[in-house]
């Protein structure tokens, strides 16, 4: 039985679907995709690129640091949240600055925890990748005292000090967040080394906070 008004056959339930509202629909639709992920890649980048804090290192070796400095290389210190996993791109790239740079440069990485962590809290993934690294010696920072006496904030921040226990690199070895790949820290650290640059230099640090205990949790236990 025909309808008694045409128009009723745009709504009726078994009448076909308008091919223009059909692509009209899918436009929509396509489009809310293509904005969303435009907007989860904005967000994403922003992340990336967005340095952690960054302190004022002391200008020479502090007496009381509580670490052992060689008098007869340099010194690199590297600060890790053990359950960052944006620190493994650092502690990559702190593997290609120790193959260059070999005997020349003491590496020691401070695995940095919470007051009240628990046992073996540290013990992650990237503690291991830490002491895979050659000649590097890994250790917790309990309360991250340590971190705080040389002025770190972040996950990845390296301090690097001379011969005679001066300043003369603060700041990350990455290019962005959980990133490998050629960067300006990490040539400056290498540049320093090997060329013995007379300046202080520094780059952003990217990576979480050092001792907040839950804003990671990627790292394997």
């Amino acid at each position: 039985m025909p309808l008694a008004n045409p128009e009723e056959r745009w709504i009726h339930p078994e009448a076909p679907l308008n091919p223009t509202i059909k692509r009209s629909a899918l436009g929509v639709v396509v489009a809310l995709w293509i904005a969303a992920l435009v907007a989860s890649a904005v967000v994403t980048s922003a992340r990336d690129n967005r340095p952690g804090e960054r302190g004022r290192a002391p200008a020479h070796w502090p007496v009381d640091a509580g670490l052992a400095r060689e008098s007869d290389r340099w010194t690199l210190l590297a600060f890790a949240h053990p359950r960052c996993p944006c620190t493994r791109a650092t502690l990559r790239e702190l593997e290609k600055i120790v193959a260059r740079c070999r005997e020349r440069l003491a590496v020691q990485v401070l695995c940095c925890l919470p007051d009240d962590a628990p046992r073996g809290w540290e013990r992650t993934d990237i503690w291991a990748q830490a002491e895979r690294i050659p000649g590097a010696r890994v250790s917790a920072d309990a309360g991250g005292a340590v971190g705080r006496r040389f002025g770190v904030h972040t996950s990845g921040e390296v301090v690097l000090y001379d011969p005679a226990g001066r300043l003369r690199f603060h700041g990350g070895i990455t290019g962005s967040r959980g990133h490998e790949g050629d960067n300006v820290g990490r040539s400056a650290v290498i540049d320093i080394v090997l060329h013995r640059q007379a300046a202080p230099s520094g780059a952003p640090a990217f990576g979480c906070p050092l001792l907040e205990p839950d804003v990671c949790s990627e790292a394997s236990p």
